[in-house]
C-alpha cells in the first residue's frame, strides 16, 4: 500500500468535505446550532488534514510546503493575532473565540492558514475545481432550504408547516427573511454571493448544454435563496461584486505593440469575449435575475419584519430593522474609543463583547436595543481595529489588498482562458465579501472562504509562482528509516491525529451537557448537565460560572444543611476561578453577582462581598442603564440611610441615560417614599403613568401616597 497516496486522497476529499458540509451543518442539541458545530467540524478536518500530511511526509522522507506570494504578509498577520493575544484583556476568549462566535480566536486563525498551505501544497488545476464544484453544489442545498424556509405556498401549507411534515427541528420558517443552515439572513446572503459568481463562471467555460442547463438552474436557485434573505449589506457586496465581474468580463490590457494611441489603448483594452452562445445563457441569467426582483423585489425594497429561528437573541444590526443606521453609528463610534485605548494591539482578539461595554457610547441607551449584548462591531475593519489595533488592521489590510492587486494585475494581462474565467468568479466573489464585511462580519464559512481563495486563485493562475519549499530534508527523517520505524511513526502520528480530534469532541459533548444544563426544567437537571460540561472543560470559565449560579440558587433550596454549606461553598470556589481566568470578563462577573444575590437569602455576611460585584459590574460597563439598576437594587439590600441614598443617585443616573426606563423610575419613586417625599415620587409616577395610563403597578404606588 502506497501510504504517500492514501495520505494524498484523505488530504483532498477532507477538503472536499470542508466546503461540503461545514455551511450544511446544524445542530439543534448545542447551546449554539450553527456556528458551534461548524467551527468544530472544521477543527476536526483540519486535524485530519494535519494527520494525513505527517504521514505522507514521513513516507516521502521529507516535509515540504509550496512558497506563495501571500507568505510575509500572512506571517505578519499571524503575529499581529498572536500580539493582540499576549496583550488581550481575555487571553482564554482570545485564544478560543468568544462563546457562540467562536469564530476569529488565535485558535480559528491558526487552523485557517495552516488550511492555506495544506491546499496550495497538495492541490492542483483539478482539484480546485472539483473543490469549486463542490462548493457550488453545498450553495446549491443551502439555497433550496432558504427557499423553503420563505412563507410560499409551494413549500408551505396554510398553517405554515412544511408539506407533509408536522414538526421537527427542519420545518423552522422566517417571516420573510431566510437563514437556511447558516443561521443568520446576512450570513446567508454573503456565502450565497460568493458562490453565485463561482457559478456564473462555470456557466460561461462548460461547452455542453446539458452543463449549462444545470449550472444556469443551480444559479438561479442560489439567486433566489440570495434574495430571501433581504440583506442590504450583501446585497451592496454583490452589486460590486457584480460590478467587477462585468468589468474584467470585458477589459483586459492589449498588447503595448498595438497600441499607437490613447484611444487605441481604450480600444484595444475593451474586448468583447468570444463566447458564442454562452452569450444567450448569460443573458437567460440576467433574465431570471430581472424576474426574481420582479416577483419578490430586493432588500432596498422589502424587508423581513423579523427573524423566528431557536437560536440566542440577535441585535437589530443583524436583522436589519429601522434603527440599523443609528445602532451601527454608535457601536462603531464605541468601537473607536476601544482602538483610542489600545491602539497598538487592541483590547485583543474577539474581546469586542467585553470592551464595547468599557466604552459604550451612552446614547446606545437611548435606542431599542439598549440592553443588547454586542460581541461585534458589525464592521469587520472597524472590529479588527478595535480588538487587534493599527498592528493587527494593517497587516489585515494589506493582505487584501495585495492579494487584490496580484489578483487585478493578472486579469488585467491573462487571455481569456478557462482559468481567467474561474479567477475573475473568485475576484467578484472574493470583492462582495469584502463589501459585505463593511455591514456585518465573517463566520466560519466565509473565513474559510477568504483564506482558501486566494489559494485557489494562486494554483488556476500559474502553479509555476507556488514554489516548493523543503522545510524537512531527508537527514531529519533517519529515525525513521527501517520498516519496523516506519510502522510505528505511522501508529504513533495516528493516535496522536486521534487524540487531538478526541479533544474536539470533548470540548463538543462539554457544550451538549452545558446546553442541557441552561435549558434545564428542574434544579437537579441544571446542576448535573453543569457538573459534567465543567468536569470535560474545567478551563472554561463560562462553565465555572454558570454552575457556580446554580450551586448558589440550589443552596437556598434544600434542606440539607451541610449540602447546602458545601454548595455554597463550592459556588464561591468556583466563581473565583472562572475570575482567576477571565478577571475582565463582565458575564462572568454578572454571574457572580448572580451568585451572591443567591446566597445573601442564607445571611447578611455575603452582602459586601455582593455590593463589591455589584459595583465591579458598572466599573466594567460605566454607561450601561440596567447594570446601574441593578447596583441600585444592591444598594438597598444594605437597608441604611446611606444604601438608599446610593441607590437614589445611582438611579437618577440612569434615568438620565434612559428616562423611559420605567422600572428604574419606579424604584426611585419607592425609595421617595421610603424616605418620606411624597411629591418627588408623584412626579416620578405621573411620569410614567403619561405615556403608560394602564401602569397597574404604579397607579397602585401612586395611590398610596395620595
Amino acid at each position: 500500500m502506497n501510504l504517500g497516496r492514501v495520505a494524498d486522497i484523505i488530504i483532498e476529499y477532507s477538503f472536499y468535505s470542508l466546503v461540503l458540509f461545514v455551511p450544511l451543518i446544524w445542530l439543534p442539541v448545542t447551546s449554539e446550532l450553527f456556528e458551534f458545530n461548524k467551527i468544530t467540524l472544521t477543527y476536526i478536518l483540519a486535524i485530519v488534514i494535519l494527520g494525513a500530511w505527517i504521514i505522507k511526509s514521513i513516507h516521502e522522507q521529507k516535509l515540504y510546503l509550496k512558497r506563495t506570494p501571500l507568505d510575509i504578509l500572512l506571517i505578519l498577520f499571524l503575529v499581529a493575532n498572536i500580539l493582540a493575544t499576549i496583550f488581550s484583556m481575555d487571553w482564554h476568549i482570545s485564544i478560543f473565540g468568544y462563546y457562540s462566535r467562536f469564530n476569529g480566536g488565535l485558535l480559528s486563525t491558526v487552523t485557517y492558514i495552516f488550511l492555506y498551505y495544506a491546499l496550495v501544497t497538495h492541490f492542483d488545476k483539478p482539484k480546485v475545481i472539483r473543490l469549486l464544484l463542490v462548493g457550488l453544489a453545498a450553495s446549491v442545498l443551502v439555497s433550496i432550504y432558504a427557499i423553503a424556509q420563505h412563507p410560499n405556498p409551494i413549500f408551505r401549507g396554510e398553517d405554515g408547516s412544511f408539506r407533509g411534515i408536522d414538526q421537527g427541528y427542519w420545518d423552522v420558517r422566517s417571516d420573510l427573511r431566510s437563514f437556511s443552515f447558516l443561521g443568520q439572513p446576512n450570513w446567508l446572503a454573503a456565502y450565497l454571493s460568493i458562490f453565485f459568481f463561482i457559478g456564473t463562471s462555470f456557466l460561461i467555460i462548460v461547452t455542453k448544454v446539458w452543463q449549462k442547463l444545470l449550472l444556469l438552474a443551480s444559479i438561479s436557485v442560489i439567486f433566489l435563496g440570495f434574495t430571501f434573505a433581504y440583506s442590504r449589506g450583501g446585497t451592496l457586496g454583490f452589486i460590486a461584486g457584480f460590478g467587477v465581474f462585468i468589468f474584467f468580463l470585458f477589459v483586459q490590457k492589449a498588447s503595448l505593440k498595438k497600441i499607437k494611441s490613447r484611444v487605441d489603448y481604450i480600444k484595444e483594452s475593451i474586448r468583447l469575449p468570444k463566447l458564442g452562445k454562452t452569450w444567450f445563457w448569460l443573458l437567460g441569467l440576467i433574465v431570471v435575475m430581472i424576474l426574481v426582483n420582479f416577483f419578490f423585489s430586493n432588500a432596498f425594497t422589502k424587508r423581513g419584519a423579523a427573524v423566528k429561528v431557536t437560536v440566542p437573541t440577535v441585535t437589530q444590526l443583524e436583522i436589519e430593522g429601522k434603527e440599523t443606521a443609528q445602532i451601527r453609528f454608535i457601536v462603531w463610534k464605541g468601537a473607536v474609543e476601544i482602538f483610542k485605548n489600545s491602539p497598538l494591539f487592541g483590547s485583543g482578539v474577539e474581546t469586542f463583547a467585553l470592551s464595547y461595554y468599557q466604552y459604550k457610547p451612552a446614547e446606545h441607551n437611548q435606542t431599542s436595543e439598549w440592553d443588547f449584548l454586542y460581541n461585534k462591531a458589525h464592521n469587520e475593519y472597524i472590529n479588527y481595529l478595535a480588538t487587534t489595533g493599527v498592528v493587527g488592521t494593517l497587516t489585515y489590510l494589506a493582505l487584501i489588498i495585495f492579494f487584490s492587486f496580484l489578483a487585478v494585475r493578472w486579469l488585467f494581462f491573462q487571455a481569456h482562458t478557462k482559468e481567467r474565467f474561474l479567477g475573475l468568479g473568485l475576484l467578484a466573489a472574493y470583492v462582495s465579501y469584502l463589501v459585505q464585511n463593511i455591514f456585518g462580519f465573517s463566520v466560519v464559512i466565509i473565513s474559510i472562504l477568504f483564506f482558501l481563495s486566494p489559494g485557489i486563485f494562486f494554483i488556476l493562475n500559474d502553479s509555476v509562482i507556488l514554489k516548493t519549499k523543503v522545510l524537512l530534508s531527508e537527514k531529519y527523517f533517519r529515525f525513521a528509516k527501517t520498516e519496523l520505524a516506519k510502522n510505528i511513526t505511522y501508529g504513533l502520528t495516528m493516535v496522536l491525529t486521534l487524540a487531538l480530534a478526541l479533544l474536539v469532541v470533548n470540548s463538543w459533548v462539554a457544550d451538549l451537557y452545558f446546553a442541557r444544563g441552561v435549558s434545564g426544567s428542574t434544579s437537579t437537571v441544571v446542576y448535573t448537565n453543569l457538573k459534567n460540561a465543567l468536569r470535560l472543560r474545567p478551563d472554561e470559565p463560562l462553565y465555572l460560572s454558570e454552575l457556580a449560579g446554580a450551586e448558589a440558587s440550589i443552596a437556598t433550596q434544600v434542606e440539607d444543611a451541610d449540602f447546602a454549606n458545601q454548595l455554597e461553598i463550592d459556588a464561591q470556589k468556583h466563581i473565583e476561578r472562572a475570575l482567576n481566568i477571565s478577571p475582565n470578563n463582565l458575564g462572568v462577573w454578572r454571574n457572580k453577582l448572580r451568585v451572591y444575590f443567591e446566597l445573601v437569602k442564607k445571611g447578611d455576611k455575603y452582602l459586601p462581598e455582593a455590593l463589591l460585584a455589584a459595583e465591579k459590574t458598572t466599573q466594567l460597563a460605566p454607561t450601561d442603564a440596567k447594570l446601574h439598576y441593578n447596583l441600585a437594587l444592591f444598594y438597598l439590600l444594605d437597608k441604611t440611610p446611606d444604601g438608599i441614598n446610593k441607590s437614589n443617585e445611582t438611579l437618577i443616573k440612569v434615568l438620565g441615560w434612559r428616562p423611559e426606563y420605567i422600572e428604574a423610575r419606579r424604584q426611585l419613586a419607592s425609595n421617595y417614599i421610603e424616605q418620606g417625599k411624597g411629591d418627588k415620587a408623584k412626579e416620578h409616577l405621573e411620569y410614567i403613568l403619561k405615556d403608560h395610563p394602564e401602569d397597574a403597578t404604579s397607579l397602585q404606588i401612586l395611590e398610596s401616597i395620595e
